[in-house]
């Protein structure tokens, strides 16, 4: 009968530190890695060995629980729960040393780059709109050879067969403009 697993953890933002980042439930993690030990002893022994750091690799924060239906002595309890930075995350799967911390850690890697591409790539547009603002400039002020060596300058890939004296409203189009 095949091992069943906990998903991969979610990534979720909390404040940490004054930041908002990225940040993954402990108890989540835990449960993906398959530990043996009980979730409050495993993360308590696992900070105090690596000197995690509260405020700067994890927040904890208490959470009221649901108890488990149709249980006769079922009440609400008070359980202490963590959030994790990745960095956290992915240090705590590289010490399980099993192919599901390996993974998990690789998991944490590849949401890290997601994350900074993401946040990479509205600079990216502004540097565009601005380079096309330049460009449209110069073509009003100095001409269609200022707007082309201006353009080469920005960097901007030109689109194949484009021309700028053939075509001058497509860069109106492309900065979103009309002469």
């Amino acid at each position: 009968m095949p091992e069943s697993f906990a998903p991969l953890p979610p990534i979720t933002k909390t404040a940490i530190g004054g930041r908002t980042i990225p940040t993954v439930d402990a108890r989540k993690t835990h449960a993906y890695l398959g530990v043996g030990r009980d979730f409050s002893t495993w993360i308590k022994d696992r900070i105090a060995s690596y000197g995690f750091v509260e405020g700067e690799d994890y927040v904890s924060f208490e959470d009221l629980s649901s108890p488990v239906s149709g249980s006769s002595k079922a009440r609400d309890r008070v359980t202490t729960e963590y959030a994790l930075t990745l960095d956290m995350a992915k240090e705590l799967g590289m010490v399980d040393r099993s192919p599901r911390g390996r993974a998990i850690r690789r998991y944490f890697i590849r949401c890290e780059r997601k994350a900074q591409q993401r946040a990479q790539k509205p600079l990216s547009a502004i540097a565009e709109d601005r380079a096309l603002k330049r460009v449209r400039e110069a073509r009003l002020s100095l001409g269609i050879q200022a707007a082309q060596q201006v353009w080469r300058e920005s960097g901007l890939a030109i689109p194949k067969g484009f021309e700028l004296p053939e075509q001058p409203d497509l860069l109106d189009r492309a900065s979103g403009q009309k002469h």
